[in-house]
């Protein structure tokens, strides 16, 4: 089997910058909510540095379970500020590629009311699906698999509403919905395609 692959519905535009679904078959590798701080559990300042370092993180998380970024079929970002992410979408998008790639699963953008550590910005979490014949290789080349998943002893309480994902070139379709979420339709519309688009290709963002 090969590395997972984006669905698209029949007549739905081509997505940038993300995977409307993503289909894989093998083993799958889980990480927990990554946010900005290192090793030693210091957290960078700022929103940049800390997406940074946890992009870093969910990296070496994937690596641990023999996994890379472009077996990443899901990406949940949770932020506490939306209008900073949106300020910094650009940015992001260029610490994105730099870190994983151009690889863009399906992904969803929440704001939530705070994260347990009271000065991170944002965490994210991912899941990537590993093929067995790839999972059988990084078996033999000695690579720490566990076998049997571990529950989570505290899951995290409900997040909130979507917003664009922080990556490439983005104009697909989104509108306010009711109660003042986002919501993005499979022709876009009557929708804003301007206002809320994520990282693009423009000259400020270096590819």
């Amino acid at each position: 089997m090969s590395d997972p692959e984006p669905l698209l519905p029949p007549g739905w535009p081509p997505p940038k910058g993300y995977s409307n679904g993503m289909a894989g078959t093998g083993r799958i590798v889980v990480t927990g909510g990554m946010i900005g701080w290192d090793e030693h559990e210091v957290l960078a300042e700022g929103f940049m540095a800390q997406a940074r370092q946890a992009l870093l993180n969910l990296r070496a998380v994937l690596a641990a379970g023999g996994a890379e970024p472009r077996h990443l079929v899901r990406l949940n970002w949770y932020v506490v500020d939306m209008d900073e992410y949106l300020e910094h979408r650009k940015a992001l998008g260029a610490v994105y590629r730099e870190i994983l790639g151009k690889h863009f699963p399906a992904m969803a953008v929440m704001q939530i009311v705070r994260l347990v550590e009271p000065a991170a910005r944002l965490e994210i979490e991912g899941t990537a699906v590993v093929s067995e014949r790839l999972s059988e290789k990084s078996s033999r080349d000695g690579a720490e698999v566990a076998p049997h998943p571990q529950p989570l002893s505290h899951p995290l309480p409900p997040a909130g509403r979507g917003a664009p994902p922080p990556s490439q070139d983005l104009d697909f379709p989104l509108s306010r919905a009711a109660g003042g979420g986002w919501e993005r339709g499979p022709g876009g519309e009557g929708l804003n395609r301007e206002a809320f688009q994520t990282p693009s290709e423009d000259t400020e963002d270096p590819r």
